[in-house]
Protein backbone atom coordinates (compact mmCIF):
# COMPACT_ATOMS: atom_id res chain seq x y z
CA UNK A 1 0.00 0.00 0.00
CA UNK A 2 2.81 2.41 0.86
CA UNK A 3 4.27 1.88 -2.60
CA UNK A 4 1.16 3.52 -4.05
CA UNK A 5 1.06 6.26 -1.44
CA UNK A 6 -1.83 4.70 0.45
CA UNK A 7 -2.17 4.50 4.22
CA UNK A 8 -3.46 0.93 4.35
CA UNK A 9 -4.28 -2.03 2.10
CA UNK A 10 -7.95 -1.12 2.45
CA UNK A 11 -7.29 1.94 0.28
CA UNK A 12 -6.45 -0.41 -2.59
CA UNK A 13 -8.68 -3.42 -2.08
CA UNK A 14 -11.73 -3.56 -4.33
CA UNK A 15 -10.45 -0.93 -6.76
CA UNK A 16 -10.03 -1.48 -10.49
CA UNK A 17 -6.26 -1.60 -10.89
CA UNK A 18 -6.27 -0.57 -14.54
CA UNK A 19 -8.43 2.49 -13.87
CA UNK A 20 -6.85 3.63 -10.61
CA UNK A 21 -3.19 2.67 -10.86
CA UNK A 22 -2.21 2.44 -14.54
CA UNK A 23 -1.10 5.59 -16.31
CA UNK A 24 -2.52 4.09 -19.49
CA UNK A 25 -5.36 1.66 -18.67
CA UNK A 26 -4.86 -0.16 -21.99
CA UNK A 27 -1.44 -1.27 -20.75
CA UNK A 28 -3.23 -3.60 -18.32
CA UNK A 29 -4.57 -5.59 -21.27
CA UNK A 30 -1.09 -5.77 -22.78
CA UNK A 31 0.29 -6.98 -19.46
CA UNK A 32 -2.28 -9.80 -19.21
CA UNK A 33 -1.58 -10.83 -22.81
CA UNK A 34 2.14 -11.06 -22.02
CA UNK A 35 1.35 -13.09 -18.93
CA UNK A 36 -0.74 -15.53 -20.94
CA UNK A 37 1.86 -15.73 -23.71
CA UNK A 38 4.47 -16.66 -21.12
CA UNK A 39 2.31 -19.43 -19.65
CA UNK A 40 1.31 -17.51 -16.59
CA UNK A 41 4.77 -16.35 -15.55
CA UNK A 42 6.46 -12.98 -15.97
CA UNK A 43 9.79 -11.84 -14.60
CA UNK A 44 11.08 -8.27 -14.38
CA UNK A 45 8.25 -6.90 -16.50
CA UNK A 46 8.27 -3.10 -16.41
CA UNK A 47 4.99 -1.24 -15.96
CA UNK A 48 4.29 2.49 -15.75
CA UNK A 49 1.84 2.98 -12.87
CA UNK A 50 0.79 5.93 -10.76
CA UNK A 51 0.43 6.56 -7.09
CA UNK A 52 -2.73 7.63 -5.29
CA UNK A 53 -1.78 11.29 -5.76
CA UNK A 54 -1.14 10.75 -9.50
CA UNK A 55 2.66 10.90 -9.34
CA UNK A 56 4.52 8.42 -11.57
CA UNK A 57 5.56 5.02 -10.32
CA UNK A 58 7.58 2.64 -12.46
CA UNK A 59 7.73 -0.91 -11.17
CA UNK A 60 9.43 -4.15 -12.12
CA UNK A 61 6.87 -6.91 -11.80
CA UNK A 62 7.54 -10.59 -11.24
CA UNK A 63 4.18 -12.37 -11.24
CA UNK A 64 2.30 -15.57 -11.97
CA UNK A 65 -1.20 -17.01 -12.11
CA UNK A 66 -2.61 -18.64 -9.05
CA UNK A 67 -5.13 -21.45 -9.36
CA UNK A 68 -7.96 -23.10 -7.43
CA UNK A 69 -7.99 -26.77 -6.52
CA UNK A 70 -9.44 -27.68 -9.89
CA UNK A 71 -6.63 -25.91 -11.71
CA UNK A 72 -8.64 -22.93 -12.84
CA UNK A 73 -6.98 -19.52 -13.00
CA UNK A 74 -8.40 -17.44 -10.19
CA UNK A 75 -6.07 -14.47 -10.23
CA UNK A 76 -2.58 -13.07 -10.50
CA UNK A 77 -0.11 -12.52 -7.72
CA UNK A 78 3.23 -10.88 -7.96
CA UNK A 79 5.98 -8.78 -6.46
CA UNK A 80 6.35 -5.12 -7.36
CA UNK A 81 9.78 -3.47 -7.10
CA UNK A 82 9.89 0.32 -7.34
CA UNK A 83 12.38 1.21 -10.10
CA UNK A 84 11.22 4.81 -10.59
CA UNK A 85 14.55 6.35 -9.58
CA UNK A 86 16.48 3.84 -11.63
CA UNK A 87 14.38 4.69 -14.69
CA UNK A 88 14.95 8.41 -14.08
CA UNK A 89 18.67 7.74 -13.95
CA UNK A 90 18.51 5.65 -17.11
CA UNK A 91 16.53 8.38 -18.87
CA UNK A 92 19.01 11.04 -17.77
CA UNK A 93 21.83 8.83 -19.02
CA UNK A 94 20.04 8.22 -22.31
CA UNK A 95 19.51 11.95 -22.74
CA UNK A 96 23.14 12.65 -21.88
CA UNK A 97 24.32 10.02 -24.36
CA UNK A 98 22.06 11.48 -27.04
CA UNK A 99 23.43 14.98 -26.40
CA UNK A 100 26.99 13.63 -26.44
CA UNK A 101 26.34 11.82 -29.72
CA UNK A 102 24.88 14.98 -31.26
CA UNK A 103 27.84 17.12 -30.18
CA UNK A 104 30.28 14.41 -31.27
CA UNK A 105 28.81 14.00 -34.73
CA UNK A 106 28.34 17.70 -35.46
CA UNK A 107 31.71 18.89 -34.13
CA UNK A 108 33.67 20.81 -36.80
CA UNK A 109 36.92 19.12 -35.72
CA UNK A 110 37.85 15.53 -36.53
CA UNK A 111 36.88 13.39 -33.52
CA UNK A 112 37.47 9.71 -32.80
CA UNK A 113 36.16 7.77 -29.80
CA UNK A 114 38.38 4.92 -28.56
CA UNK A 115 37.99 2.34 -25.82
CA UNK A 116 40.81 1.77 -23.32
CA UNK A 117 42.49 -0.70 -25.71
CA UNK A 118 42.52 1.73 -28.64
CA UNK A 119 39.60 0.16 -30.52
CA UNK A 120 37.64 2.70 -32.55
CA UNK A 121 34.09 2.82 -31.22
CA UNK A 122 32.99 5.82 -33.27
CA UNK A 123 34.26 8.67 -35.42
CA UNK A 124 32.52 11.75 -36.75
CA UNK A 125 32.14 12.78 -40.37
CA UNK A 126 35.02 15.25 -40.18
CA UNK A 127 37.40 12.51 -39.03
CA UNK A 128 36.33 10.18 -41.84
CA UNK A 129 36.70 12.97 -44.39
CA UNK A 130 40.12 13.98 -43.05
CA UNK A 131 41.52 10.48 -43.46
CA UNK A 132 39.38 9.47 -46.48
CA UNK A 133 37.84 6.43 -44.76
CA UNK A 134 34.20 5.54 -44.30
CA UNK A 135 33.04 4.87 -40.75
CA UNK A 136 32.37 1.27 -41.69
CA UNK A 137 36.01 0.83 -42.75
CA UNK A 138 37.48 2.00 -39.46
CA UNK A 139 34.92 1.13 -36.79
CA UNK A 140 36.08 -1.71 -34.50
CA UNK A 141 39.63 -1.50 -35.84
CA UNK A 142 42.47 -0.62 -33.51
CA UNK A 143 43.93 2.82 -34.05
CA UNK A 144 47.41 1.40 -33.37
CA UNK A 145 47.35 -0.95 -36.39
CA UNK A 146 48.97 1.56 -38.76
CA UNK A 147 45.74 2.59 -40.46
CA UNK A 148 46.33 6.33 -39.98
CA UNK A 149 49.91 6.28 -38.70
CA UNK A 150 53.04 6.17 -40.85
CA UNK A 151 55.27 3.19 -40.05
CA UNK A 152 57.77 5.39 -38.20
CA UNK A 153 55.00 6.81 -35.98
CA UNK A 154 53.43 3.54 -34.76
CA UNK A 155 55.28 3.44 -31.43
CA UNK A 156 54.80 7.16 -30.95
CA UNK A 157 51.05 6.67 -31.43
CA UNK A 158 50.90 3.87 -28.86
CA UNK A 159 52.57 6.09 -26.28
CA UNK A 160 50.13 8.91 -27.08
CA UNK A 161 47.18 6.54 -26.59
CA UNK A 162 48.45 5.64 -23.12
CA UNK A 163 49.00 9.30 -22.22
CA UNK A 164 45.51 10.15 -23.46
CA UNK A 165 44.04 7.70 -20.95
CA UNK A 166 46.12 9.23 -18.16
CA UNK A 167 45.12 12.83 -18.82
CA UNK A 168 44.79 15.63 -21.36
CA UNK A 169 47.51 15.89 -24.00
CA UNK A 170 48.26 18.06 -27.00
CA UNK A 171 50.82 17.00 -29.58
CA UNK A 172 51.89 17.85 -33.12
CA UNK A 173 52.95 15.07 -35.44
CA UNK A 174 52.36 13.47 -38.84
CA UNK A 175 49.56 11.12 -39.88
CA UNK A 176 48.54 9.54 -43.18
CA UNK A 177 45.39 9.35 -45.26
CA UNK A 178 43.94 6.17 -46.72
CA UNK A 179 45.96 6.66 -49.93
CA UNK A 180 49.19 7.09 -47.95
CA UNK A 181 49.39 10.89 -48.22
CA UNK A 182 51.22 12.31 -45.21
CA UNK A 183 50.03 15.48 -43.52
CA UNK A 184 50.71 17.43 -40.32
CA UNK A 185 48.20 17.26 -37.47
CA UNK A 186 47.68 18.61 -34.01
CA UNK A 187 46.30 15.86 -31.75
CA UNK A 188 44.47 16.50 -28.50
CA UNK A 189 43.16 13.68 -26.35
CA UNK A 190 41.17 13.53 -23.16
CA UNK A 191 40.08 10.47 -21.15
CA UNK A 192 36.46 9.44 -20.66
CA UNK A 193 36.22 8.71 -16.94
CA UNK A 194 33.37 6.59 -15.59
CA UNK A 195 33.17 5.76 -11.88
CA UNK A 196 36.68 7.07 -11.41
CA UNK A 197 38.23 4.91 -14.14
CA UNK A 198 39.31 5.81 -17.67
CA UNK A 199 37.10 3.73 -19.95
CA UNK A 200 38.29 5.29 -23.20
CA UNK A 201 39.34 8.56 -24.75
CA UNK A 202 38.30 11.17 -27.28
CA UNK A 203 40.94 12.15 -29.83
CA UNK A 204 40.72 15.47 -31.68
CA UNK A 205 42.67 15.85 -34.93
CA UNK A 206 43.31 19.22 -36.58
CA UNK A 207 44.97 19.44 -39.99
CA UNK A 208 47.83 21.94 -39.56
CA UNK A 209 49.47 21.32 -42.94
CA UNK A 210 48.98 24.89 -44.16
CA UNK A 211 50.17 26.33 -40.87
CA UNK A 212 53.30 24.16 -41.02
CA UNK A 213 53.94 25.29 -44.59
CA UNK A 214 53.60 28.91 -43.49
CA UNK A 215 55.93 28.30 -40.55
CA UNK A 216 58.50 26.67 -42.82
CA UNK A 217 58.22 29.52 -45.29
CA UNK A 218 58.72 31.99 -42.43
CA UNK A 219 61.68 30.00 -41.11
CA UNK A 220 63.32 30.01 -44.53
CA UNK A 221 62.62 33.72 -44.86
CA UNK A 222 64.15 34.38 -41.45
CA UNK A 223 67.21 32.30 -42.35
CA UNK A 224 67.59 34.23 -45.58
CA UNK A 225 67.22 37.55 -43.75
CA UNK A 226 69.72 36.43 -41.11
CA UNK A 227 72.24 35.39 -43.76
CA UNK A 228 71.92 38.69 -45.63
CA UNK A 229 72.01 40.68 -42.38
CA UNK A 230 75.21 39.01 -41.17
CA UNK A 231 76.97 39.57 -44.48
CA UNK A 232 76.08 43.22 -45.02
CA UNK A 233 79.46 45.00 -45.58
CA UNK A 234 78.45 47.85 -43.23
CA UNK A 235 77.91 47.71 -39.48
CA UNK A 236 74.22 46.89 -38.97
CA UNK A 237 71.83 46.60 -36.07
CA UNK A 238 68.18 45.62 -35.89
CA UNK A 239 65.93 47.08 -33.20
CA UNK A 240 62.23 46.84 -32.39
CA UNK A 241 59.89 49.83 -32.12
CA UNK A 242 60.86 50.39 -28.47
CA UNK A 243 64.57 50.60 -29.25
CA UNK A 244 65.42 47.10 -27.98
CA UNK A 245 68.35 45.63 -29.93
CA UNK A 246 67.28 42.36 -31.57
CA UNK A 247 70.41 41.63 -33.60
CA UNK A 248 73.75 43.07 -34.73
CA UNK A 249 76.11 41.82 -37.41
CA UNK A 250 79.84 41.05 -37.04
CA UNK A 251 80.83 44.37 -38.66
CA UNK A 252 78.90 46.25 -35.95
CA UNK A 253 80.68 44.45 -33.10
CA UNK A 254 84.08 45.02 -34.71
CA UNK A 255 83.46 48.72 -35.40
CA UNK A 256 82.03 49.65 -32.01
CA UNK A 257 83.81 47.15 -29.75
CA UNK A 258 80.75 45.47 -28.23
CA UNK A 259 80.17 41.74 -28.12
CA UNK A 260 76.79 40.58 -29.35
CA UNK A 261 75.92 39.17 -25.94
CA UNK A 262 76.59 42.55 -24.26
CA UNK A 263 73.93 44.45 -26.15
CA UNK A 264 71.22 42.05 -27.34
CA UNK A 265 67.99 42.76 -25.47
CA UNK A 266 69.17 46.18 -24.31
CA UNK A 267 67.87 49.57 -25.36
CA UNK A 268 70.01 51.33 -27.96
CA UNK A 269 69.71 54.57 -25.93
CA UNK A 270 71.19 53.00 -22.79
CA UNK A 271 74.45 51.39 -23.91
CA UNK A 272 76.52 54.56 -24.43
CA UNK A 273 76.23 54.30 -28.21
CA UNK A 274 75.19 57.94 -28.63
CA UNK A 275 77.47 60.79 -27.53
CA UNK A 276 75.62 62.98 -25.01
CA UNK A 277 75.05 65.72 -27.57
CA UNK A 278 73.60 63.19 -30.04
CA UNK A 279 70.95 61.57 -27.81
CA UNK A 280 68.08 63.69 -29.12
CA UNK A 281 69.31 63.15 -32.67
CA UNK A 282 69.13 59.38 -32.08
CA UNK A 283 65.59 59.59 -30.69
CA UNK A 284 64.49 61.75 -33.64
CA UNK A 285 66.08 59.26 -36.03
CA UNK A 286 64.09 56.40 -34.52
CA UNK A 287 60.84 58.35 -34.65
CA UNK A 288 61.31 59.43 -38.27
CA UNK A 289 62.22 55.93 -39.43
CA UNK A 290 59.19 54.40 -37.69
CA UNK A 291 57.10 57.00 -39.50
CA UNK A 292 58.51 55.53 -42.71
CA UNK A 293 60.92 58.39 -43.43
CA UNK A 294 64.12 56.86 -44.85
CA UNK A 295 67.26 58.63 -43.63
CA UNK A 296 70.82 58.99 -44.87
CA UNK A 297 73.23 61.42 -43.22
CA UNK A 298 76.61 61.81 -41.53
CA UNK A 299 77.07 62.10 -37.76
CA UNK A 300 79.05 60.85 -34.78
CA UNK A 301 78.58 57.69 -32.73
CA UNK A 302 80.90 56.27 -30.11
CA UNK A 303 82.58 52.97 -29.37
CA UNK A 304 82.22 50.98 -26.17
CA UNK A 305 85.37 52.68 -24.80
CA UNK A 306 83.96 56.13 -25.58
CA UNK A 307 86.01 56.78 -28.73
CA UNK A 308 83.98 58.91 -31.19
CA UNK A 309 83.48 57.47 -34.68
CA UNK A 310 82.37 59.56 -37.68
CA UNK A 311 79.75 57.51 -39.56
CA UNK A 312 77.34 57.72 -42.44
CA UNK A 313 73.95 56.34 -41.36
CA UNK A 314 71.15 54.96 -43.46
CA UNK A 315 68.00 53.55 -41.88
CA UNK A 316 64.89 51.76 -43.05
CA UNK A 317 61.83 50.40 -41.31
CA UNK A 318 60.91 46.70 -41.08
CA UNK A 319 57.31 45.85 -41.94
CA UNK A 320 55.65 42.50 -41.19
CA UNK A 321 52.03 41.91 -42.22
CA UNK A 322 51.58 45.59 -43.08
CA UNK A 323 52.78 46.67 -39.65
CA UNK A 324 56.05 48.48 -38.89
CA UNK A 325 57.82 46.27 -36.33
CA UNK A 326 61.33 47.66 -36.18
CA UNK A 327 64.31 49.43 -37.75
CA UNK A 328 67.49 48.35 -39.51
CA UNK A 329 70.31 50.88 -39.34
CA UNK A 330 73.54 50.70 -41.36
CA UNK A 331 76.70 52.50 -40.22
CA UNK A 332 79.64 53.19 -42.54
CA UNK A 333 82.90 54.29 -40.90
CA UNK A 334 84.01 57.47 -42.69
CA UNK A 335 86.97 58.22 -40.41
CA UNK A 336 89.49 58.07 -43.26
CA UNK A 337 87.39 60.35 -45.41
CA UNK A 338 87.41 62.92 -42.66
Amino acid sequence: AKLFGCNSPEDILGKNISQHFYFAPEERKKYLEELEKNKGNLKDYEIALKKKDGSPLVISDTSHYYYDKEGNITGVEGIFVDITERKKTEEALRKSQKEFASLFKSNPEALVYLDEKGTILDANNRFCKLFDYSLKEIKSRNIDDGMIRPSDKIEEGKKLSVKGLEGYLNYETVRKKKDGTLFSVSISATPLVIDGQAKGEIGIYIDITERKKAEEKLRQSEEKFSSIFKNIPEAAFYQDTRGIILDVNPHFTRLFGYTKEEILGKNINEIGFYPKDKMKEGEDLTRKTLNKDLTNFETIRQKKDGTPVPVRISTSFVKIKDKVTGIIALYQDITEGK
